[in-house]
């Protein structure tokens, strides 16, 4: 069997646990992205992949991928949204892991 190369998990982020009332959507992707590029130490994100299983009921908000990556000042690069119900975190890092793999 052929293996894939190693994948590993360079840099991480989130946004402060508690209620954001006053923050949109994108602007609480952002800040985990952001915290998650710092933490990596990187310059370049090649693929963004957003989990997300409500935005379009909530927030009305299909294209949630490109509108988090434009947000975060990624405008340029490749944005999915991925809904899994209540696995959509868990499916998106699933596809990232794939991607590089």
């Amino acid at each position: 069997m052929k293996r894939g190369r190693e994948v590993a998990i360079i840099g991480v982020g989130q946004t402060k646990v508690g209620e954001h009332w006053d923050k949109s959507l994108r602007q609480l992707a952002a800040e985990a992205i952001v915290a998650a590029i710092r933490d990596a130490k990187i310059e370049r994100v090649d693929v963004l992949y957003v989990g997300n299983a409500l935005s379009g009921e909530l927030a009305f908000q299909e294209h949630l991928g490109a509108a988090v990556a434009d947000f975060a000042g990624l405008r340029t690069v490749e944005a999915f949204k991925v809904e899994a119900a209540g696995a959509s975190g868990a499916a998106a890092l699933r596809l990232g892991y794939l991607a590089v793999a």
